[in-house]
């Protein structure tokens, strides 16, 4: 086993919940017994930096991985096999990749590479959704949420700045908030908890 530089959980046909690693190639384990599901998956020319399970329409998940040279790959969760052709655009290493559902009932799948540029693609054909976005800051990482109705992407990074963007069109929303990292989570009403990290070592949250 080598270095493993990410890791995301997801769900199989008939409710079996999986973990997949990314590293020279991609792992699977069962998220109980964590045993390996089936052979390493191949077919990155380069190491594997950043992996998602992203939710299929029957409740299932996609394995969408992306390596060092930029390119991303999707695969079937269960069976392993390749789905569609590769995804290009960057030529950087891809060091985040996630994936939100949108309002219109259709999927984005959302990359960050090294060269701070955010990426988006439909995650079903690999085209792709928009221009790509230029973030001010090193090392960003973005987290998605619909919020009120909208479908938004939160960026994050070392310039201490939030920013909201709106996930369709590519556009700024707002103001920048004070943050090195945010999270976002979904709660059972609906509505969202933003978290923010700062240089100092605090948390705050906001509704």
């Amino acid at each position: 086993m080598s270095t493993v530089w990410d890791v995301a959980a997801g769900v199989l046909p008939g409710g079996r919940r999986f973990f997949v690693g990314a590293g020279s190639d991609i792992f699977r384990w069962d998220a109980m017994s964590g045993d390996p599901l089936g052979a390493p998956l191949t077919g990155h020319r380069g190491w594997v930096m950043a992996v998602t399970a992203v939710p299929g329409r029957n409740g299932t998940a996609v394995i969408a991985s992306g390596d060092e040279n930029g390119v991303i790959l999707r695969w079937d969760s269960k069976t392993g096999d390749r789905i569609g052709n590769s995804i290009t655009g960057s030529r950087a290493a891809i060091r985040q990749i996630t994936s939100l559902i949108l309002p219109t009932g259709s999927t984005l799948l959302i990359a960050v590479d090294s060269d701070s540029t955010l990426w988006r693609w439909d995650a079903q054909t690999g085209e792709s959704v928009g221009e790509p976005i230029s973030l001010s800051a090193e090392y960003p990482t973005v987290a998605p949420a619909v919020v009120d109705g909208a479908a938004r992407l939160f960026t994050s990074g070392t310039d201490n700045k939030v920013r909201e963007w709106d996930a369709a069109t590519g556009e700024f929303v707002g103001i920048p908030w004070v943050g090195i990292d945010i999270q976002v989570l979904a709660r059972a009403d609906g509505s969202m908890l933003f978290a923010t990290g700062s240089p100092e070592g605090d948390i705050s949250l906001y509704k």
